[in-house]
């Protein structure tokens, strides 16, 4: 995407595994499924850096996302330092997996909370753009509008859907409308059936 490349093809597997390959990365198999293109957006500051030195920057930043995300929570259920780290510290699979792979759970984690923390402070319509920054990275978010419509928080309702909107005519006008075509016709429907996930891998299970 910096470099001024169409990214037509960035859920083809094949195609993704090449440019893999031109990086000279190592692992194995990569995909871009079930990512959404915006996803690619918080970390186009470090496309210019080497695989391996972006990876130590985008650990750093995960520290940090960590660090914030603890304290929205100190903030949010009052219950202390020390049972915030031992919930912390139960998730340390999925914590482990995220600083491994370099995931963007945490950030979406740390909007989540923050859409929390807003929506305590009086403040709905910033809570539901919160949810709407998460869902851009991750798709799983946008199940909270059925939340705010149960809650009857209108404004939050609102936010969410402004922002929403906002953001895919952002995608659209820096990705184009082929790819999100692909998006939705292809592999929006093999997500909705569970087909992007190993059957008989446990773990995923």
């Amino acid at each position: 995407y910096k470099e001024g490349s169409s990214l037509n093809r960035v859920y083809d597997l094949t195609w993704f595994q090449r440019q893999k390959d031109h990086l000279g990365m190592e692992r194995c198999l990569v995909t871009y499924v079930p990512l959404t293109l915006l996803s690619a957006l918080p970390i186009v500051p470090l496309a210019s850096l080497s695989p391996l030195e972006a990876k130590r920057c985008w650990l750093v930043i995960n520290v940090g996302l960590l660090v914030l995300g603890i304290l929205l929570l100190t903030q949010i259920t009052h219950l202390g330092w020390r049972r915030i780290l031992i919930v912390v510290f139960l998730a340390v699979d999925p914590l482990s997996t995220n600083f491994l792979f370099g995931q963007e759970h945490l950030l979406v984690f740390v909007l989540f909370a923050l859409a929390v923390w807003l929506l305590q402070r009086g403040r709905p319509a910033a809570s539901g753009i919160s949810i709407a920054l998460a869902a851009s990275l991750k798709l799983f978010p946008v199940i909270s509008i059925v939340f705010f419509l149960r809650k009857k928080q209108w404004r939050a309702l609102a936010g969410a859907t402004v922002g929403l909107l906002a953001l895919a005519s952002l995608s659209a006008s820096l990705f184009g409308w082929q790819i999100h075509r692909t998006l939705l016709s292809e592999i929006l429907p093999v997500i909705g059936r569970g087909e992007n996930i190993d059957p008989y891998a446990s773990g995923w299970n």
